[in-house]
């Protein structure tokens, strides 16, 4: 009814029962105030492993561990790779704001879970980081294979200019994915 309303005046009808058992009826005039809820465009949830895998030693530990995060770089990969196709849509990245409430979600749940995410996260983190955008150490790795195919670095001025160029990228997809 509030919603229904908008800004125009409502009135609140309030029957009141006092010690004697008389019943009084005051009439109460209410306005409401629009409330801006932040919408970021996405909804920040993470579902939590439902599987628990124990290794029995050391050994078996990093074998789980590689087969783990290998299977997580893959569907890094994917899901870059269905980014660009458009197959994937650019509201399922979550910028610093998503990345702490799906933290503190993952805190409530135990500290299993939470380091299950950081070490997601530190993954994610490291792929983005190989990606070849300058500024990037993707990005350094590709001017040293340039070097090494040119015989002869790139110049300074190549160097800075795509630097800067890599910087606003970057800042742009950070102030992309937080709003």
């Amino acid at each position: 009814a509030v919603r229904a309303a908008g800004e125009r005046k409502l009135t609140l009808v309030v029957d009141r029962l006092a010690t004697d058992g008389a019943l009084s009826r005051h009439d109460l005039a209410l306005s409401a105030a629009p409330v801006v809820d932040a919408d970021l465009g996405f909804a920040a949830t993470f579902d939590p492993r439902t599987e628990r895998i124990r290794a029995t030693d050391f050994g078996a530990a990093m074998r789980l561990g590689f087969v783990a995060s290998s299977d997580m770089v893959k569907q890094i990969y994917v899901t870059l790779k269905r980014l660009v196709t458009g197959d994937v849509s650019a509201r399922n990245l979550s910028g610093i704001v998503g990345i702490s409430v799906v933290s503190y979600r993952s805190a409530q749940r135990g500290w299993i879970e939470l380091l299950w995410l950081l070490a997601a996260l530190s993954l994610n983190l490291a792929i983005v980081n190989l990606l070849p955008f300058p500024l990037l150490d993707g990005g350094h790795l590709l001017f040293l294979a340039i070097d090494r195919v040119r015989g002869a670095p790139v110049s300074a001025r190549v160097m800075n200019y795509s630097q800067v160029v890599g910087l606003v990228f970057v800042l742009a997809l950070v102030v992309f994915v937080t709003f």
